[in-house]
C-alpha cells in the first residue's frame, strides 16, 4: 500500500505525538489517532480526510516544482509529487513561478505574418469589425483578437479634447441628426458623443418631446398619439436612434412649436380634463429666442416632460 492511498489520520508520524482526539501521548511510528479512537464517531471527519492534508513542502519537494512546472502540466506534477491540483497551484504562487498559458508553459496560439497584416487592415474597436476578423479567424477567440491587436498597438488611443467649435457643432446637431452622422462629422467615437452630450447637459431631444411626452402632457394614450402622426394632424421626424422593429422602432421627435400647432388646429382631439395642468401650460408658454437671432424655440421650465 502506497503512501498516497493511506489516510491521513492512520499515517505513521515518526516523532512523539499526542493523539488527534483524545490527545493522549503516543510513541514515534504510531498514527495521528490511537486504536480506541478508531472506533469513535470523532474520527470518522480524520479518516476521511486525504493523504496530502496538512503536510508542508519539503525543500526537495519545491526543487522538483521548479523543475517540472515549464515542462509538465499542473496534473502531472501533482501526479509526481503526490499532491492535489490546488496544493500544486497555490505552492507555485507562493514561489513566484510564471502563469501557465497552455498547462505546460507553451503558447497556444501563434500568429503569422499574414494574420497580422489582416488584422492591420481590418481592425477597428467596433464590434461589427472583429466580428468580420472573427469569421475570417475562427481559430483565434475574440479576446485573443483584441489582444494581438494591443501587441500590434491598433488599438485606439485617447481621443484629444474637445474644443469650443466641435461643442458647438454637438449643441447644434444632437437634436436633428444621428449620433453616428455626428461622431464620423468629428471624427470621434459615438460613446464619446454621448458621454459629451451628458457632461454638457444636452439631450437628443432637446426642447422637443417623444410621443409618450406628449402623451402625458395632453393625458392621451402613446398609440393615439402616433395615429395623430400617421394621420398627418401633427408633425414629427425620426430621432435616427438605434432602435430596430423588435423595439418598435425609432423614437418621434415633436417639436414644441409642432404641438402647439396641433393644439391651436384639432381642439377636439384633446380633452382637456385629462391634460397635466402644469406641463400643459408649459408646453403653450414657450417663447421666442430673439438674442442670437436664430429665432430658435426656448422652454421657460427646462424639466419639462419630454
Amino acid at each position: 500500500m502506497t503512501k498516497s492511498s493511506i489516510p491521513w489520520a492512520l499515517q505513521l508520524v515518526s516523532s512523539v505525538h499526542p493523539c488527534k482526539v483524545c490527545t493522549i501521548r503516543m510513541d514515534p511510528d504510531q498514527p495521528r489517532i490511537c486504536a480506541r479512537c478508531l472506533l469513535r464517531p470523532e474520527s470518522k471527519p480524520l479518516l476521511s480526510k486525504p493523504a496530502f492534508m496538512y503536510r508542508t513542502w519539503t525543500h526537495e519537494e519545491k526543487r522538483k516544482l521548479r523543475d517540472l512546472w515549464s515542462l509538465k502540466t499542473t496534473k502531472e506534477i501533482s501526479l509526481a509529487l503526490d499532491r492535489s491540483l490546488s496544493g500544486v497551484s497555490a505552492q507555485a504562487r507562493k514561489l513566484e513561478l510564471s502563469k501557465k498559458t497552455n498547462g505546460c508553459g507553451k503558447k497556444k496560439y501563434f500568429w503569422t505574418e499574414g494574420q497580422d497584416e489582416l488584422l492591420r487592415a481590418k481592425y477597428s474597436h467596433y464590434r461589427s469589425a472583429i466580428d468580420g476578423i472573427s469569421r475570417l479567424l475562427p481559430q483565434y477567440p475574440r479576446w485573443q483578437i483584441r489582444r494581438r491587436a494591443i501587441l500590434l498597438g491598433l488599438t485606439r488611443t485617447k481621443e484629444p479634447n474637445w474644443t469650443k467649435r466641435q461643442e458647438r457643432i454637438l449643441r447644434d446637431w444632437l437634436p436633428h441628426r444621428s449620433l453616428d452622422w455626428i461622431a464620423k462629422k468629428l471624427k470621434r467615437s459615438r460613446t464619446a458623443i454621448v458621454v459629451k452630450s451628458k457632461r454638457l447637459g444636452i439631450c437628443k431631444s432637446k426642447a422637443g418631446f417623444t410621443a409618450c411626452g406628449l402623451a402625458i402632457i395632453l393625458g392621451a394614450d402613446p398609440k393615439t398619439i402616433t395615429r395623430w402622426i400617421e394621420r398627418g394632424l401633427l408633425a414629427a421626424t425620426r430621432r435616427q436612434t438605434r432602435r430596430n422593429s423588435r423595439q418598435h422602432g425609432d423614437f418621434f421627435y415633436i417639436d414644441p412649436s409642432a404641438a402647439r400647432d396641433f393644439i391651436r388646429d384639432n381642439p377636439d382631439e384633446i380633452s382637456i380634463r385629462t391634460v397635466a395642468k402644469r406641463p400643459f401650460i408649459e408646453l403653450l408658454t414657450y417663447q421666442k429666442e430673439t438674442s442670437d437671432g436664430k429665432g430658435k424655440d426656448r422652454q421657460s421650465v427646462s424639466n419639462s416632460p419630454g
